[in-house]
């Protein structure tokens, strides 16, 4: 079967090296050098790609529905520092055209949060089952009680407490808290790649962004811009107030403007009519749980 279907002449020869097909359709006038070579066909290596203009944008995301993501936009071709022409096509987040091989150890990461960690569990699964290339290396949070901290010493992670006060009492500026959050996360063995923020509740200082720009996400539940600003079910109440009837979550870097830094995915779901903030809540969960595993997955460090 292989040698007469696949290497013989009634099948291979004739289909693939013949002129019936492979030089005619592939390189011939009538297909390859027309519609590729014309600029009529783009092979991107990243699925299907929709061009739309900028302000039916949300639009069009909203009829793909789960799984899309805004990868980047056209712009003005212009020219590089030496002469040569520039990119068309400018990338956000994590789609980028390069080619980039990865370090041979673990991206090691660090966590901060202030509540359960719900959205971290799909992380610490996959770093379990093998599937990713990473490791956390530690999870700090300012409340003591934040289940955060339970999960994280369930998994063997190493878990730290960080209070907002002073053994005497006396309350840690913000800078002070930073510097004892920087301090576990250097203490811990190698560099730490990437800070990530599970429901870390706190606005962190401008010195913290920039010891750790473009190297700290957070995730937010809404499509921002959209609903910025707001913690927790508080979004997803306003969500569900203004009659939106899609939402998500974003995960984004993090800057001196909150809920303001690049969006590096946004995934997307339905607000049902008989929805509770509770319902809504664990649906958009889902989602930022398994989105933190795919910006891991293609994270450069």
């Amino acid at each position: 079967w292989y040698q007469r279907r696949v290497h013989g002449k009634q099948w291979y020869q004739r289909r693939v090296h013949g002129k019936q097909w492979y030089q005619r359709r592939v390189h011939g006038k009538q297909w390859y050098q027309r519609r590729v070579h014309g600029e009529r066909v783009f092979n991107m290596g990243c699925g299907m790609l929709w061009v739309v203009p900028k302000d039916q944008a949300e639009k069009a995301l909203g009829l793909l529905g789960h799984g899309c993501a805004r990868v980047g936009h056209i712009k003005p071709r212009g020219e590089k520092a030496d002469g040569s022409p520039g990119e068309a096509v400018e990338c956000v987040g994590e789609y980028k055209f390069s080619s980039y091989s990865r370090p041979g150890r673990k991206l090691r990461i660090a966590c901060m949060g202030s509540t359960r960690g719900t959205s971290l569990q799909p992380l610490i699964d996959a770093i379990a089952a093998g599937s990713l290339n990473a490791e956390i290396a530690c999870v700090v949070s300012n409340k003591a009680d934040a289940y955060i901290l339970t999960r994280a010493e369930k998994a063997g992670l190493v878990a730290e407490h960080i209070p907002q006060t002073h053994s005497d009492g006396t309350k840690r500026t913000r800078e002070e808290w930073e510097a004892a959050a920087n301090a576990v996360f250097e203490r811990e063995k190698g560099p730490v790649d990437l800070v990530i923020m599970c429901g870390f509740m706190r606005i962190v200082t401008k010195g913290f962004v920039d010891k750790w720009r473009g190297r700290m996400i957070n995730v937010h539940p809404s499509l921002l811009p959209a609903f910025a600003g707001g913690m927790d079910k508080s979004v997803h109440k306003a969500v569900m107030e203004k009659g939106v009837t899609v939402t998500g979550m974003t995960i984004h870097q993090v800057t001196e403007d909150v809920d303001g830094g690049e969006v590096i995915l946004q995934r997307r779901c339905r607000v049902l009519p008989d929805d509770t903030e509770e319902a809504l809540k664990a649906r958009v969960q889902a989602l930022e749980g398994q989105g933190f595993v795919d910006v891991v997955r293609e994270w450069r460090y």
